[in-house]
Protein backbone atom coordinates (compact mmCIF):
# COMPACT_ATOMS: atom_id res chain seq x y z
CA UNK A 1 0.00 0.00 0.00
CA UNK A 2 2.78 2.38 1.20
CA UNK A 3 5.17 1.61 -1.63
CA UNK A 4 2.68 3.04 -4.09
CA UNK A 5 3.06 6.70 -5.49
CA UNK A 6 -0.28 7.63 -5.23
CA UNK A 7 -0.56 6.56 -2.01
CA UNK A 8 2.42 8.92 -1.03
CA UNK A 9 0.41 11.41 -2.40
CA UNK A 10 -3.15 10.92 -0.68
CA UNK A 11 -0.71 11.19 2.70
CA UNK A 12 0.81 14.06 1.37
CA UNK A 13 -2.52 15.77 0.55
CA UNK A 14 -4.05 14.51 4.28
CA UNK A 15 -1.10 15.95 6.02
CA UNK A 16 -2.06 19.22 4.63
CA UNK A 17 -5.52 19.29 5.03
CA UNK A 18 -4.45 17.97 8.81
CA UNK A 19 -1.99 21.12 9.06
CA UNK A 20 -4.81 23.44 7.50
CA UNK A 21 -6.83 22.74 11.12
CA UNK A 22 -3.79 24.20 13.19
CA UNK A 23 -3.10 27.45 11.47
CA UNK A 24 -4.74 30.92 10.26
CA UNK A 25 -5.81 30.81 6.79
CA UNK A 26 -6.35 35.05 6.72
CA UNK A 27 -6.11 38.08 8.75
CA UNK A 28 -7.93 41.51 8.73
CA UNK A 29 -6.02 43.93 10.21
CA UNK A 30 -7.17 47.45 10.57
CA UNK A 31 -5.21 50.63 8.87
CA UNK A 32 -5.39 52.24 12.43
CA UNK A 33 -4.98 51.30 16.57
CA UNK A 34 -8.79 51.59 16.47
CA UNK A 35 -10.23 48.49 14.93
CA UNK A 36 -9.55 44.81 16.35
CA UNK A 37 -6.95 42.21 14.42
CA UNK A 38 -9.04 39.03 13.19
CA UNK A 39 -8.12 35.75 12.21
CA UNK A 40 -9.64 33.26 10.08
CA UNK A 41 -9.03 29.76 10.67
CA UNK A 42 -11.14 26.55 10.13
CA UNK A 43 -13.04 26.62 13.26
CA UNK A 44 -14.21 30.32 12.67
CA UNK A 45 -13.79 34.01 13.05
CA UNK A 46 -11.79 35.32 15.93
CA UNK A 47 -10.15 37.96 17.30
CA UNK A 48 -8.12 39.46 20.32
CA UNK A 49 -9.15 41.36 23.12
CA UNK A 50 -7.71 41.93 26.76
CA UNK A 51 -5.43 38.85 26.27
CA UNK A 52 -9.00 36.64 25.59
CA UNK A 53 -9.52 35.66 21.97
CA UNK A 54 -13.24 35.60 21.51
CA UNK A 55 -14.94 33.75 18.80
CA UNK A 56 -16.56 36.16 16.43
CA UNK A 57 -18.01 33.80 13.93
CA UNK A 58 -19.31 30.20 13.75
CA UNK A 59 -17.89 29.09 10.25
CA UNK A 60 -19.42 25.61 10.04
CA UNK A 61 -19.34 25.37 6.15
CA UNK A 62 -15.72 25.79 6.35
CA UNK A 63 -15.07 23.22 9.10
CA UNK A 64 -17.79 21.07 7.38
CA UNK A 65 -15.59 21.38 4.18
CA UNK A 66 -12.62 20.37 5.46
CA UNK A 67 -13.14 17.72 7.72
CA UNK A 68 -15.37 15.55 5.12
CA UNK A 69 -12.17 16.23 2.60
CA UNK A 70 -10.18 14.84 4.90
CA UNK A 71 -11.89 12.02 5.87
CA UNK A 72 -12.34 11.09 2.08
CA UNK A 73 -8.79 11.38 1.43
CA UNK A 74 -8.17 8.98 4.55
CA UNK A 75 -10.87 6.24 3.13
CA UNK A 76 -9.35 6.66 -0.22
CA UNK A 77 -5.84 5.44 0.87
CA UNK A 78 -7.21 2.11 2.77
CA UNK A 79 -9.26 1.82 -0.76
CA UNK A 80 -6.45 0.59 -2.51
CA UNK A 81 -7.58 -2.20 -3.86
CA UNK A 82 -10.65 -0.57 -5.65
CA UNK A 83 -8.85 1.69 -7.45
CA UNK A 84 -11.76 3.41 -9.50
CA UNK A 85 -13.63 4.02 -5.79
CA UNK A 86 -10.37 5.61 -5.07
CA UNK A 87 -10.19 7.73 -8.43
CA UNK A 88 -13.86 9.05 -7.07
CA UNK A 89 -12.86 9.56 -3.54
CA UNK A 90 -10.19 12.01 -4.78
CA UNK A 91 -11.70 13.68 -7.21
CA UNK A 92 -15.10 14.58 -4.36
CA UNK A 93 -12.11 15.79 -1.80
CA UNK A 94 -10.70 17.79 -4.59
CA UNK A 95 -14.12 19.45 -5.24
CA UNK A 96 -14.64 20.40 -1.56
CA UNK A 97 -11.43 21.82 -0.94
CA UNK A 98 -12.34 24.18 -4.05
CA UNK A 99 -15.36 24.55 -1.85
CA UNK A 100 -12.44 25.35 1.24
CA UNK A 101 -10.61 27.75 -1.18
CA UNK A 102 -14.09 29.86 -2.12
CA UNK A 103 -15.60 30.13 1.28
CA UNK A 104 -11.78 31.18 2.78
CA UNK A 105 -12.34 34.20 0.26
CA UNK A 106 -16.13 34.81 1.07
CA UNK A 107 -14.77 34.65 4.76
CA UNK A 108 -12.00 37.51 4.74
CA UNK A 109 -14.04 39.86 2.66
CA UNK A 110 -17.10 39.32 5.81
CA UNK A 111 -14.02 39.67 8.09
CA UNK A 112 -13.57 43.41 6.79
CA UNK A 113 -16.59 43.98 7.25
CA UNK A 114 -16.80 43.24 10.50
CA UNK A 115 -13.69 45.79 11.83
CA UNK A 116 -15.81 49.24 11.93
CA UNK A 117 -12.66 51.19 10.41
CA UNK A 118 -10.64 50.43 7.53
CA UNK A 119 -9.08 46.89 7.35
CA UNK A 120 -6.87 45.45 4.96
CA UNK A 121 -7.19 41.25 4.68
CA UNK A 122 -3.79 39.15 4.76
CA UNK A 123 -3.49 35.79 3.15
CA UNK A 124 -1.23 33.80 5.16
CA UNK A 125 0.43 30.36 4.62
CA UNK A 126 -2.99 28.73 5.59
CA UNK A 127 -4.70 30.26 2.15
CA UNK A 128 -2.44 28.30 -0.25
CA UNK A 129 -2.02 24.98 1.38
CA UNK A 130 -5.04 24.08 0.12
CA UNK A 131 -3.88 24.53 -3.66
CA UNK A 132 -0.94 22.23 -2.61
CA UNK A 133 -3.41 19.63 -1.47
CA UNK A 134 -5.37 19.81 -4.68
CA UNK A 135 -2.52 19.53 -6.59
CA UNK A 136 -1.03 16.45 -4.97
CA UNK A 137 -4.87 15.11 -5.62
CA UNK A 138 -5.16 15.58 -9.07
CA UNK A 139 -1.09 13.95 -9.15
CA UNK A 140 -2.53 10.99 -7.08
CA UNK A 141 -5.77 10.32 -9.36
CA UNK A 142 -3.34 10.34 -12.55
CA UNK A 143 -1.15 7.77 -10.90
CA UNK A 144 -3.94 6.21 -10.01
CA UNK A 145 -5.63 5.85 -13.36
CA UNK A 146 -2.09 4.72 -14.52
CA UNK A 147 -1.84 2.11 -12.26
CA UNK A 148 -5.55 0.92 -13.24
CA UNK A 149 -4.26 1.13 -17.45
CA UNK A 150 -1.07 -1.18 -16.00
CA UNK A 151 -3.25 -3.89 -14.16
CA UNK A 152 -5.26 -4.14 -17.31
CA UNK A 153 -2.74 -4.46 -19.65
CA UNK A 154 -1.82 -7.00 -17.34
CA UNK A 155 -5.13 -8.38 -17.86
CA UNK A 156 -4.92 -8.33 -21.07
CA UNK A 157 -2.00 -10.48 -21.81
CA UNK A 158 -3.24 -13.86 -19.57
Amino acid sequence: MIQRMQTVYLILALAFCGILFFIPLSLALPDTDAGNVYKLDAFGISFSQDKLTILAENTIALTACLAIASLLILIAIFMFKNRPLQVKLSRLSTVLLLVFVVLIFYYTDYMIGLNEVETKSIYVTGTYLPFVAIILLLLAVRAIKKDEALVRSADRLR
